[in-house]
């Protein structure tokens, strides 16, 4: 139990329902070339809600989200009795890891940051947290079991979906 003076410390790991993968992954597919971007609910630890949002950007390097929409998501969020828990983008030709102006620009340090990767054959899903300009992994977790590689069967198959620490 956390004091005033010890704030909770944030979850090390991200529990996500397979269904919900499977959203954040067909977004990022139905945006490319461009990064996609959304919102996730959820509490302790857990995400339960993914919110698609806007890429004003509309780029294939870049992402933000129009801050109407930020905040008709933490409205919606308030009114479920939940939490901020993952700010999700995709890099369509990059790797899933948080490129220096993700890193400028995480100003959620309690959320977890998910990247999708759609570089290789199949996409690669990886989480960070992002404070003060560091990067630390999270571990995900689908259905209550680690990330792992599946049979991918082509198109829609996960060549590998990470736990952030490899």
């Amino acid at each position: 139990m956390s004091t005033p003076e010890e704030p909770a410390r944030a979850a090390t790991t991200l529990e996500l329902p397979r269904a919900l993968v499977e959203a954040l992954l067909a977004h990022a597919r139905r945006h490319f070339p461009r990064e996609a971007c959304g919102l996730l609910g959820g509490r302790q630890g857990r995400a339960e809600r993914f919110f698609p949002t806007t890429n004003q950007e509309a780029s294939p390097t870049a992402y933000s989200i129009p801050p109407g929409e930020i905040l008709q998501v933490l409205e919606k969020l308030e009114r479920e009795r939940l939490e901020l828990v993952g700010i999700f983008h995709s890099h369509p030709r990059g790797r899933a890891y948080p490129s220096a102006v993700d890193i400028r620009q995480a100003y959620y340090p309690e959320a977890v940051y998910l990247i999708a990767s759609l570089a290789g054959t199949e996409p690669e899903l990886r989480g960070y947290r992002i404070r003060g300009g560091r990067v630390e992994p999270v571990a995900l977790r689908v259905s209550g079991e680690p990330l792992r590689a599946r049979p991918s069967g082509g198109r829609g198959g996960l060549k590998q979906l990470s736990d952030g620490n490899s």
